[in-house]
């Protein structure tokens, strides 16, 4: 028998804690709030070993060499990931990013203490051998496809399959923000002085628009660029005026901010307790090692599309010698002996001789820090799948297609009798004498009529298709089943 087996990829991460230097990045992302209280986005992780050393042009001097990180620049990992997107310039470059290259130009600008807006040169390596800006980039490219490719985590998504959960947190706080980052923009955009019209510019370069960004960085600001960016906020505008309760906050909070934002809301376990045993149970030596995870990632790697980015960006990461995320996994419903230790099979294991009671649900994890037990947790779901796992043996028949002929013989059926009553089964000689016998007896009916006269009532019964009756017995029924093989007078 089969049993079917729903399989989840997830990556979460804990609801607490908005910021941590120390953690390795990048990974994925919480919805929160960005550096500035300017934007609605929080990543859990913050690049801050990513150093980049820039050359500010100064008019009439020389070059002012510095180092600024990204923190300097006001972004986070989330900016950089959303605003480099998924795919490298079209001439195959690795360019950082408009909102990024400017930021990073005005950090440097700060640090280097001049006046003005020089050029600003930055290079894509960093001098202390740590990942430098063109592996920033590449970084935020493999986690942008990942981000893309991917859902907000469900509390459904904790529980075994047919779950009926509560539905993700309320977040009207946070659209409330979100629009007020709206309103914030346009009103800069609607002011007369440069200070304030290259406020609002920034403000919106951060909400995702496009060109506004290099409009604030400029000498002077462009008429026909910031016309344009406030045509993008009046239709965002347009858009949270026209959302609907129903819809949800996240689509009020990407009306305001950019669809391309990932709002990811904390969501609680359906079931905190039978997720905490199921996740213990699979921690047990030998039920699912991590290397063995692996392995079986990168196995789906070849045909699950979505599984390949990860195993990309993992990739991408152990490149440049950064902290792994360890992958862990819980199947339910858990099934143990009475000290605690999994019965069954891990799904993506070898069986052996070990069978599935029923249906599975397997949860595969990877989170950047610990998860305390019934925490809630905000997150990804990479992908999900279902799949039928076949027993090992199973009772099966052949059936035969054919053309049925056009000339059809008469068909017949031969019923054999044991010639020993008291036999409890069949042996192949007296199956094969009888089935001589049978033969011998065709050949005789094979006979004319003519030739059997009375003899004919001594052969075994025939089958006819047509029989007009008994010359003998004329008062008889015409009978198709007959023991008398007499031509009728």
């Amino acid at each position: 028998m089969s049993r079917e087996t729903r399989n989840d990829l997830q990556s979460w991460l804990p609801r607490a804690g908005a910021r941590d230097p120390g953690l390795p990045w990048p990974a994925i992302v919480l919805a929160g709030e960005r550096p500035g209280g300017n934007a609605l986005a929080r990543e859990h992780q913050l690049p801050a070993s990513v150093l980049v050393p820039a050359s500010v042009e100064v008019p009439g001097a020389d070059p002012v060499a510095v180092t600024v990180s990204l923190a300097d620049a006001g972004l986070s990992a989330l900016d950089c990931v959303l605003a480099t997107g998924p795919a490298p310039a079209p001439d195959g470059t690795d360019e950082p990013s408009e909102l990024l290259s400017v930021a990073l130009a005005r950090a440097a600008r700060t640090r280097a203490e001049v006046a003005g807006r020089p050029p600003v040169r930055l290079a894509p390596t960093s001098e202390g051998g740590g990942p430098g800006l063109a592996e920033l980039i590449r970084l935020c490219r493999l986690l942008a496809d990942l981000v893309r490719r991917s859902r907000p985590l469900a509390d459904t998504d904790l529980a075994p399959a047919g779950s009926t959960g509560a539905g993700p947190a309320d977040l009207a706080s946070r659209g409330d923000r979100a629009v007020a980052v709206l309103a914030e923009a346009q009103q800069q955009l609607s002011a007369t002085d440069d200070t304030s019209q290259r406020n609002g510019l920034w403000l919106a370069g951060q909400l995702g628009v496009p060109g506004a960004a290099t409009a604030a960085d400029a000498d002077a600001v462009d008429p026909g660029a910031l016309a344009a960016v406030a045509a993008e906020l009046a239709a965002r505008q347009r858009a949270v005026g026209q959302w609907q309760p129903a819809a949800g906050q996240s689509a009020r909070i990407q009306a305001a901010l950019g669809a391309d934002l990932p709002v990811l809301a904390p969501v609680h376990p359906i079931d905190p307790a039978e997720l905490a045993t199921a996740r213990a149970a699979a921690s047990r030596p030998g039920f699912a090692p991590p290397a063995s995870i692996r392995r079986w990632l990168a196995t789906l790697s070849a045909v699950r599309e979505p599984v390949a980015s990860l195993s990309r960006l993992l990739a991408g990461r152990l490149a440049l010698r950064l902290p792994g995320l360890p992958p862990a996994t819980a199947q339910f419903p858990v099934v143990t002996d009475p000290s605690g230790q999994p019965t069954e099979p891990w799904l993506g294991a070898d069986f052996g001789d070990r069978q599935l009671g029923g249906p599975r649900t397997q949860l595969t994890f990877l989170q950047a820090a610990p998860v305390p037990d019934g925490a809630p947790v905000a997150g990804l779901l990479i992908d999900e799948w279902s799949e039928l796992v076949p027993s090992r043996t199973a009772i099966t028949g052949l059936a035969y297609r054919y053309p049925t002929p056009t000339n059809q013989p008469g068909q017949a059926v031969l019923v054999a009798v044991s010639p020993d009553p008291a036999a409890s089964h069949w042996d192949p000689p007296t199956l094969e004498a009888i089935l001589a016998e049978t033969l011998q007896l065709a050949a005789v009916r094979a006979v004319d009529p003519d030739a059997l006269t009375s003899t004919g009532q001594l052969l075994p019964a025939a089958y006819l298709a047509f029989n007009p009756g008994d010359a003998h017995v004329p008062s008889g029924p015409p009978d198709t089943v007959s023991t008398r093989l007499i031509e009728p007078s």
